[in-house]
């Protein structure tokens, strides 16, 4: 059993450093945000604005280029972590998930990173423009959408450099909803939002 629970360990790190450029992305477009909105106020035919003014140039623009230098910062580092990870893929070596993909994982080309921030902050915006066509005003939950949209966006974006296999797209996709609420708790307790969720 503990072997088991190693092994998912070892899989939940790889599949979330993987991901860590649309993470990083996601996060700080919030930080590095405010100006002009992408929409640039205009409305859809529906009458209501496209994206909103949440979603503005310099956030979208911001947040890219973050999470692509968190990329390079895991390029930097890959050999080292490849030191601390190495003897844990050693010893689960037998599972082809694991050591089939690890160095694929570890080792993020630049074109990886810009596509996964990329992909991250534009399935953000198709979020954005859907929780619009619902009528839901900006800072108003959507379970799912939130908390998936740009995940699953950024792993399409990347899948025609790297793909990763269907087991680190599955633990992301149930992940990504509870590093997305505890993000967004800590950023409101950090008054970067004005809403925690």
């Amino acid at each position: 059993m503990a072997d088991v629970l190693t092994e998912l360990a070892v899989m939940l790190l790889l599949a979330v450093y993987y991901a860590i450029p649309a993470y990083v992305a996601n996060g700080l477009a919030v930080i590095t945000g405010g100006g002009k909105p992408i929409d640039l106020g205009r409305k859809f035919r529906d009458g209501r604005r496209i994206f909103g003014d949440g979603k503005t140039i310099r956030g979208f623009i911001g947040g890219v280029a973050c999470g692509f230098i968190a990329g390079l910062i895991q390029l930097l580092i890959a050999p080292y972590f490849n030191e601390f990870i190495q003897p844990l893929i050693t010893l689960y070596s037998l599972n082809p998930v694991i050591s089939g993909q690890y160095q694929l994982i570890i080792y993020t080309p630049p074109l990886r990173a810009f596509l996964l921030a990329l992909g991250g902050l534009t399935g953000d915006l198709v979020g954005s423009f859907i929780k619009r066509r619902l009528n839901l005003e900006r800072g108003r939950p959507a379970p799912f959408i939130d908390q998936l949209d740009f995940i699953c966006f950024a792993l399409l974006f990347a899948y025609f450099i790297t793909p990763i296999s269907l087991e680190y797209i599955i633990i992301l996709i149930v992940l990504t909803p509870v590093i997305h609420l505890l993000a967004n708790i800590a950023a409101y307790y950090l008054k970067l939002k004005s809403v925690p969720w």
